[in-house]
């Protein structure tokens, strides 16, 4: 009986460090995703904050950027169209897809809020940029830079989580293999 309880033991504890091997694997696939995901959401946001958010206190260079390309169209508006379409639809991509599963299931998630709240600064400056454009007088509102941050911070959420799970797991793993055999 003693002998067949030790082989049950063995074989559950194979079980285990093979499902602990695979989870750490996929965690560190998941890990580089989010980093490569990461990186090019900066490449982007760190333009698009500095140009929406800090270049208007230099005068010369909020200037130049307010300068028109076409009618109602200027080139600050136009490169920060530029760098937040990129974020939006490929790197958050993710959000949307995910979004439109919880809400076939009725059952929204986080992913839901990110995908609207970021989808209303980004549609709202687009139709801001149409509307200055059909109506050179209008002043468009520029919430671009929002949506890039906000998909931005929220990638780097999702990389440090992960980041931290796997770590706990490391531990988790290394408590284990502290048991007496």
């Amino acid at each position: 009986q003693i002998n067949n309880d030790r082989k049950n033991i063995q074989h559950t504890a194979t079980i285990y460090v093979e499902e602990a091997t695979k989870d750490a694997l996929d965690r560190k696939k998941e890990i580089a995703a989010y980093f490569r995901l990461l990186i090019a959401s900066l490449i982007f946001a760190v333009p698009a904050v500095i140009i929406g958010m800090g270049l208007h206190w230099i005068h010369s260079i909020d200037m130049e950027l307010s300068k028109q390309i076409l009618p109602g169209l200027s080139i600050k508006s136009f490169v920060m169209w530029i760098l937040a379409t990129p974020v939006q639809f490929y790197i958050g991509k993710s959000f949307y897809i995910n979004s439109w599963h919880s809400l076939k299931q009725l059952r929204p998630t986080m992913d839901v809020l990110i995908a609207m709240g970021t989808s209303a600064a980004y549609f709202t400056s687009l139709i801001g940029i149409i509307m200055s454009m059909v109506y050179p007088s209008f002043s468009p509102p520029d919430f671009f830079e929002t949506s890039v941050a906000l998909i931005t911070f929220v990638i780097l959420g999702r990389y440090l989580e992960n980041q931290a799970k796997a770590r706990t797991s490391k531990a988790v793993s290394n408590l284990f293999d502290l048991q007496p055999k």
